[in-house]
């Protein structure tokens, strides 16, 4: 089956080009006969049990050239997914195009055209070879598309301000949640990568709730993508990407904390709402944390995702345990705060905005011109690099080491293998690769923390 997403305001027709990426220009240049051709094969397909469209079928009310929707009883569909069978789609896209269909699954040969309200779309052209997955996860993703595309879409204009949304964002969502693709990648569940989300085939769920909220949480990474190239489409209280008088801005692509939280929140809280609307069903608890991380007298492995729907300071109390053991040394902010830690520790090095890096003779000023310092990966082995406003990075400085936070054996052993960062010693023991170059971090014009890289 192929997937076709209906943005606001589309039509069948206009739903199709979309798919295909054919501007208003290139749909005017289609004779009208063979538009006729093309729904020839919808109403097939319609005939064959796919559920496309409602009413009457005369193809004299369709809007063949990508017009406004002037029809009001014939192929009437809704926004959201409406899916066709393939052999009736490779017809179609032949029909369109003049050339046969790509059906090598191999390759990504284009994904869905995400609009928003607008219509400004953000399309995500890769050549990134395409993994299978097994049957069981294939079946868990479509399972939660499904409850995705039949409720959120759906929900009320105060359950999507109880979530934290608004409706031109879900519908934005929606589109990215039905743009699924797969990847042999063996060190993560999934990855919002520009608009689509690319589903690990090594990754297991243990329940309809895991996928719904995974597939929420990358579905906001993928509208991160999308705002920061246009943040005049953000909601007008996204301090991300507007500034304090409600001006979008543009900034350069980085991950951060903030994001990571405002992604998990999100996906939590429409998991929640789900959940206490019946349409999934059990006491999902998302995490299970040591008693460490646990509010004093309180077993989180009995709290249900649901109750955070009433008790936000629960929510950003698990928020924070689980940013404590996940993202030690993550950029919190755009700003460039960072905490240089190990993983489960509380505390660290504390560097901010506006701190200097003083790398031999070089200084460096921390969230000027994309300048981040960060961990590399889950260590406290430090990195400074430029960033763009597309997330391309330019690297300062790497393997910097501070003084008392010392990477351990086991942090330098899970960087071994990935570029030229650590080697390993005759007695088996790991070391940082680092040429002893002074660093230091200068606040207000004082040293602060000192170290080497």
């Amino acid at each position: 089956m192929v997937q076709i997403n209906v943005s606001n305001g589309q039509g069948v027709t206009q739903a199709i080009a979309s798919k295909l990426n054919m501007s208003a220009s290139d749909c005017k240049k289609v004779d009208i006969s063979i538009w006729n051709q093309v729904m020839s094969e919808v109403k097939n397909a319609q005939a064959q049990g796919n559920n496309i469209y409602s009413g009457g079928e005369d193809t004299n009310k369709i809007a063949y050239n990508g017009g406004n929707n002037n029809w009001k009883t014939d192929f009437k569909t809704q926004t959201g997914v409406f899916e066709i069978a393939e052999n009736f789609w490779n017809k179609i896209v032949e029909l369109l195009t003049g050339k046969p269909a790509v059906t090598n699954t191999s390759k990504v040969q284009s994904t869905e055209n995400v609009k928003d309200v607008k219509a400004v779309s953000n399309v995500n052209l890769t050549d990134q070879t395409e993994a299978v997955p097994s049957e069981k996860l294939k079946t868990d993703v479509q399972n939660a598309q499904k409850v995705l595309n039949d409720n959120l879409k759906n929900m009320s204009s105060t359950d999507l301000r109880e979530i934290g949304i608004s409706e031109a964002k879900r519908d934005r969502l929606i589109g990215y949640i039905n743009n699924i693709h797969y990847e042999d990648e063996k060190y993560g569940s999934a990855q919002a990568k520009k608009d689509a989300i690319w589903v690990s085939t090594s990754a297991s769920y243990s329940s309809p709730e895991d996928m719904i909220k995974l597939l929420v949480h990358e579905a906001n990474h993928c509208d991160e993508n999308y705002l920061f190239e246009h943040p005049e489409m953000s909601d007008n209280t996204d301090t991300r990407h507007r500034d304090s008088e409600g001006n979008p801005v543009s900034g350069v692509r980085i991950n951060t904390i903030e994001e990571e939280k405002m992604c998990e929140r999100t996906a939590l809280l429409t998991t929640a709402k789900l959940m206490d609307k019946g349409v999934l069903s059990g006491n999902y608890a998302p995490y299970t944390p040591p008693p460490q991380f646990r509010a004093a007298g309180e077993d989180l492995s009995k709290y249900s995702v649901t109750n955070y729907l009433k008790d936000r300071t629960q929510l950003e109390n698990d928020l924070n345990g689980w940013i404590l053991r996940s993202y030690p040394g993550v950029v919190e902010n755009l700003s460039g705060d960072v905490t240089i830690r190990h993983m489960g520790q509380e505390k660290g090095l504390d560097i901010k905005s506006g701190d200097v890096v003083k790398i031999g003779d070089k200084s460096y000023t921390i969230g000027e011109k994309g300048l981040y310092l960060s961990a590399m990966g889950r260590t406290t082995a430090c990195q400074l690099a430029e960033f763009d406003s597309s997330g391309n990075s330019k690297g300062i400085a790497g393997n910097i080491v501070f003084d008392g936070m010392e990477p351990s054996q086991n942090e330098l052993q899970s960087l071994y293998g990935y570029g030229n960062f650590v080697k390993q010693n005759d007695d088996g023991s790991f070391v940082m690769n680092t040429n002893n170059t002074p660093v230091q971090i200068i606040r207000n014009g004082e040293v602060i923390y000192n170290g080497h890289n």
